[in-house]
């Protein structure tokens, strides 16, 4: 081979593994590293007084700056006005919501009233008030309602017959 035998590789290799190779900084600028100052002897920022306190407050200054100031008549008129139109459409919905109320209660009477006398109706009554109202029962012969429907508009395909 190049003239060392395997016993003196071995031996090479061994030492440049025993060589810890120490690190500089020429070689991390060689990898792409920059030197700057160490973060550790960066001084911390200074506190600067932002006027804001972070510690709880009881409510007490914030009353004082609303008790010093008075309403005047223009604000008070416009609150009164608020109140009261507001009070209208209030009781204008109120009153609509009672309207409602009382049309729905109508409505599901009626439907009693209705169903009460389907009752009274035998199967086949029922049925053909079903079709008569577009709500046949598509659970049986889909075939057969189809066809009677084309009947009642006059339609007659010979297929039935």
């Amino acid at each position: 081979m190049d003239g060392l035998d395997s016993s003196e590789e071995e031996e090479v290799e061994e030492e440049t593994k025993k060589k810890k190779r120490t690190l500089t900084m020429e070689d991390l600028e060689k990898c792409g590293y920059k030197e700057r100052p160490s973060i550790l002897l960066v001084p911390e920022p200074k506190e600067e007084d932002t006027g804001i306190s972070e510690e709880w407050s009881d409510g007490r200054a914030h009353r004082k700056r609303e008790e010093m100031r008075e309403e005047n008549a223009e604000e008070r008129e416009l609150t009164r006005k608020a109140v009261t139109e507001d009070v209208e459409v209030m009781a204008e919905f109120a009153v609509k919501r009672m309207e409602l109320a009382e049309k729905v209660r109508q409505e599901r009477k009626q439907e009693q009233r209705r169903l009460a006398r389907n009752r009274k109706l035998t199967f086949n009554q029922k049925e053909k008030a079903k079709r008569n109202a577009g709500q046949a029962s598509g659970g049986k012969n889909f075939i057969q309602e189809e066809k009677r429907i084309g009947r009642n508009f006059g339609l007659y395909s010979g297929f039935d017959t």
